[in-house]
């Protein structure tokens, strides 16, 4: 089986459904065969494998599985497909005046990525395609050729959501006329919604405060920005405690995700 097909095949299963050993005895040999296409394929991995770890063959373990280190594609553009092949790059989302991640990929790696976020989130929608309640600005999705974490998290998620509303306009206050008529069309249903941490705790939070938002059918997943909010001490207990008290919201997920290892959530 090559390592494509086993991909396949651990896709169709329960994302949470296998026990630790079970996983690892199944991604070994898979991770073996992926190391071993990509050093073929891109060059400058080959120097880096073979000066690290070139005995990755008779890898017995996931930890010796070589890794590399995130910051290294901020500064290299790594390939192991043509350059005509890329479909889009993803770019990590930084801070100001950091020097962003690029990730290239092209369609196989797109459409297993897509898989895999698929299996996932049909545990959080029970498979349905739920209204969806966008919490970030049109803006953020726009440039489909170079994506940053934000829009590549947005259009992830977008295939398993339908009626999709942007809750903030692009100076990031909330459009409290169409929030108001998007809950009112949906009122008594479930709703998924998503938005980047900092984004909901600065902006999405302080209307919903004022306005008394009834938010308690939303299924909210967030996302990234911790390192913001920490900057302002504010706990994820904390975050959890103030949309619950405006809004009645008591659904809430925090999900890590990282632009150097798409689909992987």
């Amino acid at each position: 089986m090559s390592a494509f097909a086993g991909l396949e095949a651990l896709l169709r299963a329960a994302p949470f459904g296998m026990a630790p050993e079970e996983k690892t005895a199944a991604l070994l040999p898979l991770l073996r065969e992926l190391t071993a296409h990509h050093a073929d394929a891109c060059p400058p991995y080959r120097r880096i494998i073979d000066s690290t770890a070139p005995a990755f063959a008779e890898a017995a373990s996931l930890a010796d599985i070589p890794y590399l280190p995130v910051s290294l594609f901020k500064h290299r553009r790594l390939l192991s497909v043509p350059e005509a092949a890329v479909r889009t790059t993803i770019m990590s989302s930084g801070t100001t005046g950091q020097r962003r991640s690029a990730v290239a990929l092209d369609a196989e790696t797109a459409r297993l990525s897509a898989r895999a976020l698929g299996a996932i989130m049909a545990t959080v929608t029970d498979g349905r395609r739920l209204p969806f309640l966008i919490i970030d600005c049109p803006s953020a999705v726009e440039d489909r050729s170079a994506i940053g974490a934000r829009a590549a998290a947005i259009l992830g998620l977008m295939p398993f959501g339908r009626d999709y509303f942007f809750a903030l306009r692009e100076d990031y206050s909330v459009d409290k006329a169409g929030l108001a008529a998007f809950l009112a069309r949906h009122r008594g249903q479930d709703i998924l919604g998503f938005g980047f941490t900092f984004l909901i705790w600065q902006y999405f939070a302080p209307a919903c405060e004022r306005e008394g938002y009834d938010l308690s059918g939303l299924r909210l997943l967030h996302s990234g920005g911790w390192k913001k909010l920490e900057d302002q001490a504010v706990a994820p207990a904390t975050f959890k405690a103030r949309l619950r008290d405006a809004t009645g919201l008591s659904r809430m997920q925090n999900f890590y995700g990282m632009a150097e290892t798409p689909g992987v959530v």
